[in-house]
């Protein structure tokens, strides 16, 4: 947890120490106090978000609800106003090289520090108007495999696929009722989810509970667990995904039909926070060749064993949100290469990566739309 402090405040501390350097130039004719407002208001967005958590555990929910909606807002806003600030420097830091050696005349292109506030600030405003729509609107994305793991004649499965809802201080009963009309829509054969439903602190969760006791598709609800429901808090994870009617594997698998196999294991994260050790996918998974049903891999992070190839047919994963804003999902998939959508990984095995049906932090979505995904397997020749 210390480390995760220090990360936290090197980075987005030393980005908002930026913001505040470049929004300097509006506050300098009122000079020292305006200066001071800046830095306060910078340090209280810093806080924000570990005070909302602190608070969130307390009856004043809805003030941690206004104080995270605020702060963690700010942290998109934040980290658009760093990327276009620094974009802006490196296109000035070129036009003074081409003025010094090249072409005198290039310090025209030079942007204005007044200049380059207004253009942020029209391009923040824009993003953060579309942001917030696209945060709003659920797609339903499909993914249709046709595999001879499946009977000729057999009517095909179909699963829904939710992922990274992060149900808890901004994502509420509206998330879910959202989710839960296009999965009465949809009629799958079976509902999964892989990892991260809850987030926070997992309080006062009774009524997102209770919405998803009532979905009770046929073959059932199965979960995995991802780094945020040992974030919230092992038991308290387990107990909320139990009694909203998701079977959870960890480490296991489970037979809902005789064509389908679905195994899961837990993310990483839980080696740092609790003794049981990750599942060995080769124990867990069926041997390659064998005559077996068709199995589905449950895995929160979008991490391939080149071991496991051949031993499931599809693995479903989440965790990256598609970086959630733009630029953010360029960093991400310097760590997540498959970053969102469909992969044939050879050997008969396939990945799918859920851009995340919810949001984390901010309830902005930039380029990387909220998904609720329909995997259908049909027969081979169907």
């Amino acid at each position: 947890m210390t480390r995760f402090f220090l990360f936290y405040l090197l980075i987005y501390g030393g980005m908002n120490l930026y913001v505040g350097a470049r929004l300097s130039v509006l506050t300098r004719k009122w000079a020292p106090w305006g200066h001071v407002g800046l830095a306060l208001f910078l340090l209280g967005m810093i806080a924000g978000p570990i005070v909302s958590r602190l608070l969130e555990r307390t009856a004043l929910v809805w003030l941690a609800q206004i104080i995270g909606l605020v702060t963690y807002t700010w942290m998109a806003l934040a980290l658009w106003f760093f990327f276009l600030g620094v974009a802006i420097d490196l296109w000035n830091l070129l036009v003074r090289g081409a003025s010094a050696w090249a072409w005198k005349g290039a310090s025209v292109l030079r942007v204005g520090a007044v200049q380059g506030l207004m253009f942020m600030g029209v391009m923040i405003g824009l993003a953060t108007i579309w942001g917030t729509v696209e945060a709003q609107y659920l797609h339903v994305r499909t993914v249709t495999m046709k595999s001879s793991r499946l009977p000729v004649g057999s009517p095909p499965i179909r699963i829904v696929q939710v992922s990274d809802i992060h149900l808890g201080l901004i994502e509420r009963e509206g998330r879910v009722r959202q989710i839960l009309r296009i999965v009465e829509r949809l009629e799958p054969d079976m509902v999964v989810s892989t990892g991260d439903v809850v987030d926070g602190t997992a309080h006062h969760m009774d009524r997102v509970v209770r919405l998803w006791a009532g979905c009770r598709p046929p073959l059932g609800k199965y979960a995995i667990l991802g780094n945020h429901e040992f974030y919230a808090g092992l038991q308290r994870s387990l107990g909320l995904l139990s009694e909203a009617g998701f079977q959870v594997l960890r480490g296991s698998a489970a037979a809902p039909d005789p064509r389908l196999l679905v195994a899961g294991v837990d993310d990483p994260a839980g080696l740092r926070r609790t003794p049981k050790l990750l599942a060995d996918e080769n124990a867990l998974l069926p041997p390659p060749g064998a005559a077996r049903p068709f199995t589905l891999f449950l895995k929160h992070r979008p991490w391939i064993e080149q071991s496991s190839l051949g031993r499931f047919d599809l693995q479903l994963s989440g965790h990256t949100h598609s970086g959630q804003v733009f630029p953010f999902g360029l960093v991400v998939r310097m760590q997540y290469p498959f970053l969102h959508g469909f992969f044939d990984l050879g050997e008969g095995s396939a990945l799918y990566v859920s851009r995340g049906t919810g949001t984390w932090g901010p309830r902005l979505r930039l380029a990387a739309p909220p998904e609720v995904t329909l995997i259908t397997i049909a027969p081979a020749g169907s």
